[in-house]
């Protein structure tokens, strides 16, 4: 289908403006292509930069938020259910590597970066609170 040609491909597909009912179909294709997001690096999930691409630089406020919720989702399950200090210092790693460890090529993209940071660092406390 749509999402397999562009996705396998690893590709972001030229929809603009993607509608947030349209990511809400990539949402369930993600987690249908993907199974249990636990035991893999989340590099490597099936349309993991198409996500990360509309969590960063949508121009759509709630699609953004949806991309955003579905990234921190993904991060803090990995952190919440896998029981082991090292594997979550290694997530932790990975994520900050994402976020900071790049080229950035507007304010924006580090802005968001922060940001991103930011709202991961507060859900992260509250899971370590529990």
């Amino acid at each position: 289908g749509f999402f397999d040609s562009y996705f396998l491909k690893n590709q972001i597909p030229f929809v603009k403006p993607i509608s947030l009912n349209v990511f809400n179909c990539f949402k369930v294709y993600f987690n249908m292509v993907n199974g249990n997001c636990l035991y893999k690096k989340a590099e490597n999930l099936i349309g993991f930069d198409f996500l990360w691409e509309m969590a960063e630089s949508s121009e759509d406020i709630y699609l953004q938020a949806a991309a955003e919720n579905l990234l921190l989702e993904i991060y803090c399950n990995k952190v919440r259910y896998n029981g082991n200090t090292e594997i979550t210092v290694r997530i932790i790693k990975q994520l900050l590597e994402r976020l900071l460890l790049r080229k950035f090529t507007s304010l924006e993209q580090f802005d968001w970066s922060l940001d991103f940071l930011n709202k991961f660092a507060l859900k992260y406390i509250r899971l370590t609170a529990d």
